[in-house]
């Protein structure tokens, strides 16, 4: 059973970004600029225990390739918490149900793009979940277990998906938490998103209080630990995939690294209108520093959904399709 949320706190936070974020109005209307909706707060989770059990996935991994995933497919993931359908997609269905939808999504693109570009579909979980309140450890995060957390790759990898394990940092220190997840970034199948959102370190206060920022520093330590496992472990390359919807939300981008064993990838996060979304998209998706682009979908905030039809007219294509 998945935790049951906390309406209250849920409730609050929507409240304030409703009525405090640039361009914001409510969650019930797109606003004039895009903004960001604030994580569900989830009760306090103990931190999670190494797990090297050999029976702990159901499936044998998936055959390897040493090549990127993103080369010669679009990547197209359903977002979102267990059990929290106000936090995405993915939220909506169990397990199972959310890799057929991905599955589904994912071949509607592949029919789209033709024989030139295919789909793989991904299952896109948010793993650990920024908080209003400091956990006992500070880090103002709820993580799922490694237990809560396999069933979704079992699920992706009998319906031929990947999956993305999302970090929303809260006070946490990225490289540490994305450590955390090492049984699972082992896997051939399984790639990172960072969410600088609610990355508090560098702007002060709690996630949803205001926005949050994560420097180059902490995006190349990450890298840096990812190409090792990529190194060592003799996997095809990881995508990190980046949340950016203000400027302010990644700074020093100049001087990341560009290494051969990560693809970085910037998602344009933000809801609102057509316009706006992409004059966004191209700021920051298409931006020198972005190696890949992405753009995200808000189906209960955006005005209106972009269509298959408009993503696949732009001069650039999104790489990454993400749909909350």
């Amino acid at each position: 059973m998945h935790r049951t949320l906390r309406w209250a706190g849920l409730l609050a936070m929507l409240s304030f970004v409703a009525t405090s974020l640039p361009g914001a109005t409510s969650a019930a209307t797109a606003p004039s600029t895009p903004a960001s909706v604030a994580a569900a707060p989830l009760p306090i989770v103990p931190p999670v225990p190494p797990l090297d059990n050999p029976s702990f996935f159901d499936d044998a991994p998936p055959a390897q390739s040493r090549r990127l995933v993103l080369d010669g497919a679009q990547l197209i993931a359903i977002y979102g918490h267990p059990g929290v359908p106000i936090m995405g997609l993915l939220g909506k269905h169990d397990p199972e149900g959310a890799a057929r939808e991905a599955k589904r999504l994912a071949a509607e693109w592949d029919d789209a793009n033709g024989p030139e570009m295919g789909a793989v579909g991904a299952l896109h979980l948010i793993t650990y979940v920024a908080q209003p309140t400091p956990m006992a450890d500070g880090s103002y995060l709820a993580r799922m277990t490694a237990e809560e957390i396999a069933p979704y790759l079992n699920a992706a990898r009998r319906h031929g998906l990947l999956l993305i394990l999302d970090i929303q940092i809260g006070m946490g220190d990225p490289l540490a938490e994305t450590q955390r997840l090492v049984r699972f970034l082992r896997e051939p199948d399984v790639h990172l998103a960072l969410d600088p959102e609610f990355a508090m370190h560098a702007v002060g206060g709690r996630p949803g209080q205001r926005i949050g920022s994560l420097d180059a520093t902490d995006v190349n330590r990450v890298q840096q630990y990812l190409a090792g496992l990529v190194e060592r472990e003799g996997l095809p390359p990881k995508v990190l995939l980046l949340h950016q919807f203000m400027a302010s939300m990644l700074t020093g981008t100049e001087w990341y690294e560009d290494l051969p064993e990560v693809a970085r990838v910037i998602d344009m996060d933000g809801w609102g209108n057509e316009e706006v979304k992409l004059a966004h998209y191209a700021m920051y998706s298409l931006a020198s520093y972005a190696q890949r682009p992405a753009i995200k979908l808000f189906y209960e905030w955006d005005e209106p959904v972009l269509t298959q039809e408009r993503l696949l007219a732009l001069p650039v294509v999104p790489e990454v399709v993400i749909y909350q």
